[in-house]
């Protein structure tokens, strides 16, 4: 019954993934073209002279170092990927939400499905797009790099850990979403909440890179511990930060269960 329940998600939002795994392969690949024209020329100083102070410290935040390794491992953490990857999760987390909303809720658990098996068809769709996206940008990256010719350009294999480190703050992202969709009423308020909680995050992030004053509330964020440029250049530097990101995903799902058996539907 979990298979048929994530089955029909599946063929619901087939298209959605398939779309956004070759859009971030592509993506990938072209970043991987763009390091390649800026590698050991002067385009991308010409083009960072140009900037005003705090625009230059915003992409200065984003990319700390203007090398090939850094504009490769880019992609991973690209406001694109992680929009698009996190919408689907959000479709899935939110699934049963949905659901409820139009009544077919009541139907699937008349039949002889617990409501645990429901919510983990959910969980598994999230876990099936947290490993599959990254590894499409990884795949991108691998063909990319065969296409170019960079001297002293890292492996493919060097980017595995950033593919990981996303992987796992996708699955922060979905036992989160889980967690609000498992609670919420209703499914457009539950995609509501879980948007705005993950663009301040990321705002707050974002802004305590420029401003050190605001240092303090970076910890609090998951994109504080989701750093692939550093987790690609430097070796076993990402472990920690990966295990705070799946212990931020395990805890909101178990809560997630724990909600969804004991709540009045």
């Amino acid at each position: 019954m979990i298979l048929a329940l994530l089955g029909r998600q599946l063929r619901h939002m087939r298209w959605i993934l398939v779309g956004l795994g070759l859009g971030l392969f592509l993506l990938e690949g072209l970043i991987i073209q763009l390091a390649k024209a800026f590698e050991g020329g002067p385009g991308i100083e010409q083009i960072l002279d140009m900037l005003p102070d705090m625009i230059l410290d915003l992409v200065k935040a984003q990319i700390p170092a203007f090398t090939f390794p850094a504009f490769a491992a880019f992609g991973f953490m690209h406001p694109g990927a992680l929009v698009g990857s996190s919408a689907v999760i959000v479709m899935f987390a939110t699934a049963p939400a949905g659901e409820r909303d139009s009544g077919l809720l009541d139907l699937l658990l008349s039949r002889p499905v617990t409501r645990t098996k429901h919510l983990l068809a959910s969980l598994l769709g999230i876990v099936i797009t947290a490993t599959a996206m990254p590894l499409c940008l990884l795949a991108g990256c691998a063909t990319g790099l065969a296409l170019v010719d960079v001297p002293g350009e890292l492996p493919w294999t060097a980017y595995v850990p950033a593919a990981g480190l996303l992987a796992c703050l996708l699955a922060a992202v979905g036992g989160f979403s889980l967690l609000v969709g498992a609670t919420a009423q209703r499914r457009g308020t539950a995609a509501a909440r879980i948007a705005a909680v993950l663009l301040v995050t990321y705002v707050v992030d974002t802004l305590t890179k420029v401003f050190g004053s605001l240092d303090a509330l970076r910890w609090a964020t998951p994109f504080h511990y989701f750093d692939p440029i550093t987790a690609t250049i430097d070796e076993g530097g990402h472990w920690g930060d990966a295990a705070v990101l799946l212990g931020a995903a395990v805890v909101p799902t178990l809560l997630a269960f724990r909600c969804w058996r004991t709540r009045d539907l």
